[in-house]
């Protein structure tokens, strides 16, 4: 579809053609029958361009005057009114528009021709809930049924009242060593880490997890930030009546990262979210697949425990196995990022899931493709989006269940205890269906930003004086871009310069602005390239191989290790449009060139005798940003299970081979892969492989 036929800026908007429901226009009692013809035009101008995405003009419109009123073709819209009513209908190419989204429209379009159409609605009000604190419900669990299992890992249990037991032996002795405010865990998945957490909660103080392996300079600055000497005063005061529970890192930042408070009543309420809907629970087998630094453990630990379910954790840090494992259970429910469902796919067994289960997705846009994929391979499942950004403790809407095959899969609505308003720039609720920045208001919004009142005034707003929602007094602004459907909100991209990458949320122009300060860079780009970060710097030749080892060290000291692996390229120059700004696309059209070769001779590594196979090189160093020679080895590399993963799903995708990840296991240099591959692929094969991939460069 192009932009001038409306389809594409009006993303988000559109539901695949189902041949067995009715597709009736859509629109509004009103009588606009005896305007101008001129008066109608401006009117849909108007009344349009809230709901599209993007800059421009809308282009001509087609206006007939009919005997009863008129009719107006804006594209593929078509806008009719009769005496009594206005109407909206649109199918293009198997999708038609959604409903409420039409109907909106036509009510946008009556309004500005002032036919007594009333204005906006009111936003709802968050509904009140008692929520019980959280270490009081696993308290109440432990008197209960104190037998029952509250964690379980691979080679132990621990039941409730056990885990009660322990966590208070273990907060008497926080207290005895008079530890910080703040708690500083090393989640290493077993049950003493679990048993830490809730020590912390029970002793009054917030706790800080972090991954035991994570010894980057993030993780340090992590430490820090919430240690005594950089707490600001009275900020973790354990006494207060809104002590708080957690501090949670966004994904994106460099330096000194933002840290989010996170209080015991907005943890309380997420978990109330999720025993109503059943999530958590007794009933529910949820491994905790998430790394500590990503809120989704909120869910898989706490939301588990609050509800008397069971923690299960995982054998091994493998993420991708252990969502193998998984599938195998029965009534499972897995929550992972898209990026990490859609490469476990690539390497899944051709054979379909046959178990029962709940697949919570989150972190990322859903593509509706990777729930087709999902669907085929896995009849039984259920399909969860969620949403929602940190500063709200975890999950600000969800769509309990993805149903309908739509242009984009919809975030759906608010959670239990929130609101979810659509607002513009001046914090004024936009029409149903337009595009505006979604705010997050109600139980489940965090603090703010520890020792940093600038950012937290500038994202925790007072609400909004129109907004009606009576729940609260602020209101979260997610920067995210959304439009309402009848199937709930749509997620349309940011208003900044942040993307999700693999779930961790990245502000491009602040790495960009970091890495421009290195010694020896004279400008520097930040591109999204085949799923990964792509970092581009412009120095002069001589200086090249010293510059990018200078770069790629600023971004794995000062950044969170889930980007250690992005790419780091050099260029003679960086290519500008015509006014001058970077060219983006041009550099992702070659984003697929060796890391520091483009215009250089080979080196040495690359050229000697030892050298691997073109494809194999081509492979590892689109994934890792680095020329492989046989000895390199993918850990040093900076592989990650998630790159690993990649890896073998190229293998399987370009070179038609039947390959696992468990192939692998003890196979860990490109030479042993290799190896392994010419026993399934002759070098002929390879050789075509790779005179295709070059001639895809070219």
């Amino acid at each position: 579809m192009t932009a001038d036929t409306l389809f594409a800026r009006l993303a988000g908007a559109w539901v695949a053609v189902d041949d067995s429901a009715s597709h009736e226009p859509n629109g509004v009692t009103a009588h606009v029958a005896d305007t101008s013809l001129d008066a109608v035009e401006t009117a849909v101008h108007a009344a349009l361009t809230p709901f599209l995405l993007g800059e421009g003009t809308i282009g001509s419109l087609q206006t007939t005057r009919t005997g009863t009123g008129w009719v107006v073709e804006a594209g593929d819209i078509t806008i009719t009114a009769t005496s009594d009513r206005v109407e909206v209908s649109s199918q293009v190419d198997g999708w038609t528009l959604d409903s409420l989204v039409a109907s909106s429209i036509a009510t946008e379009t009556a309004r500005r021709l002032d036919a007594g159409i009333a204005g906006h609605e009111s936003l709802p009000a968050a509904g009140k809930f008692e929520n019980v604190d959280v270490v009081e419900r696993i308290r109440a669990h432990a008197r209960i049924t104190p037998g029952r299992i509250a964690i379980r890992s691979v080679s132990a249990t621990l039941d409730y009242a056990d885990l009660i037991r322990a966590a208070e032996v273990r907060a008497d002795e926080l207290d005895a060593s008079r530890a910080g405010q703040v708690v500083a865990v090393r989640f290493d998945r077993s049950i003493g880490s679990v048993v830490e957490l809730l020590a912390a909660l029970i002793s009054g103080r917030a706790y800080l997890l972090l991954s035991s392996d994570d010894e980057s300079g993030y993780a340090r600055i992590a430490s820090t930030i919430v240690s005594g000497q950089e707490s600001a005063s009275g900020e973790f005061d354990r006494t207060s009546a809104s002590a708080a529970a957690y501090v949670q890192f966004t994904s994106g930042t460099s330096g000194k990262p933002k840290a989010i408070v996170v209080e015991r009543a907005q943890l309380s309420a997420y978990c109330a979210f999720l025993e109503a809907e059943d999530l958590c629970g007794p009933g529910v087998t949820m491994p905790v697949l998430s790394a500590p630094e990503f809120d989704a453990i909120v869910k898989q630990i706490w939301g588990q425990l609050t509800a008397g379910g069971t923690v299960v954790l995982p054998e091994s840090g493998d993420v991708l196995r252990e969502i193998d494992r998984a599938t195998a259970i029965d009534n499972v429910s897995i929550n992972t990022v898209p990026a990490v469902w859609n490469q476990f796919l690539d390497v899944a067994t051709q054979h379909p899931i046959t178990t029962q289960g709940t697949l919570l997705l989150g972190g990322e846009a859903l593509d509706p493709v990777l729930v087709d994929r999902t669907r085929a391979l896995w009849p039984g499942v259920r399909v969860v989006n969620l949403y929602g950004p940190s500063e709200c403790t975890s999950n600000a809407t969800w769509l309990r269940e993805v149903t309908r095959r739509r242009d984009r899969t919809p975030i759906g609505t608010a959670i239990r205890g929130s609101v979810a308003v659509v607002l513009d720039d001046l914090l004024t609720a936009v029409p149903v269906g337009a595009v505006g920045i979604l705010h997050i208001s109600g139980d489940s919004v965090a603090r703010g930003y520890h020792g940093d009142t600038r950012r937290t005034a500038a994202s925790f707003l007072p609400m909004a004086v129109d907004g009606g929602t009576g729940s609260g007094t602020r209101m979260y602004a997610t920067g995210d871009r959304v439009r309402a459907t009848s199937d709930g909100l749509v997620y349309l991209g940011r208003t900044d310069a942040e993307v999700k990458v693999n779930g961790v949320r990245t502000d491009l122009e602040a790495l960009r602005n970091d890495v421009a300060v290195v010694p020896g860079v004279t400008r520097a780009a930040v591109v999204v390239a085949d799923g990964g970060i792509e970092v581009v710097v412009e120095c002069s030749p001589q200086e090249r191989d010293e510059v990018v080892a200078s770069v790629r060290e600023r971004v794995d000291t000062t950044w969170r290790r889930e980007l250690r692996t992005s790419r780091v390229r050099w260029v003679a120059e960086i290519p500008r449009t015509e006014v001058g700004k970077v060219d983006v696309s041009a550099l992702a059209r070659h984003a697929d060139r060796p890391a520091v070769s483009e215009g250089l001779e080979p080196t040495a590594a690359a050229a000697s005798s030892a050298a691997p196979h073109r494809v194999l090189e081509t492979i590892w160093t689109s994934v890792l940003g680095s020329e492989p020679t046989r000895s390199s080895s993918i850990v040093a590399l900076g592989g990650d299970s998630m790159k690993q993963l990649k890896i073998v799903a190229l293998y399987r995708r370009i070179l038609k081979v039947d390959v696992s990840l468990h192939d692998f296991k003890q196979r860990d240099t490109l030479g042993e892969h290799e190896d392994l591959l010419l026993e399934r692929v002759d070098v002929a094969h390879l050789d075509r492989m790779a005179a295709s991939l070059n001639g895809a460069k070219r």
